[in-house]
């Protein structure tokens, strides 16, 4: 694990919709083994803040950088590779389990149907198992 760089960095970044800012100067790095922990009333911007980070929104201003490359030369399925969110307002999370929400983190790594083989499915396990969830 090397701890030295960060696995995610922002730079003077600027996120919200089209010209309405939301996010003004946001500069931070998170090592790998790090916890960063957002906090903030309803509508401070923590979701716009991480659909910046994976691409979903594109920065108004500043950079994103997930190992040291800007995102903006990262392919769609390489950020997923990295870093996935699961936002709660289009789906039912409720319906799922947690064996579930982790398994969409495999999703990268399938072929076009998202079918999991039996290999995705025990390391989902496997990182239930690590932060002792199984």
């Amino acid at each position: 694990m090397n701890t030295d760089r960060p696995k995610i960095r922002t730079e003077h970044l600027l996120a919200g919709y089209e010209k309405n800012i939301v996010l003004d100067d946001i500069s931070f790095s998170v090592r790998e083994g790090e916890i960063l922990v957002l906090i903030g009333p309803n509508g401070a911007g923590k979701s716009t803040l991480l659909r910046t980070l994976v691409r979903e929104l594109r920065p108004l201003g500043g950079c994103v950088y997930m190992d040291e490359k800007p995102v903006s030369e990262l392919s769609g399925n390489d950020i997923a590779k990295k870093m996935s969110i699961l936002m709660t307002g289009g789906m039912d999370p409720e319906l799922m389990t947690c064996g579930d929400v982790v398994q969409t983190g495999r999703y990268p790594y399938t072929g076009t149907f998202g079918i999991l083989s039996p290999a995705d499915i025990r390391i989902a396990e496997e990182s239930m198992k690590a932060v002792s969830v199984l």
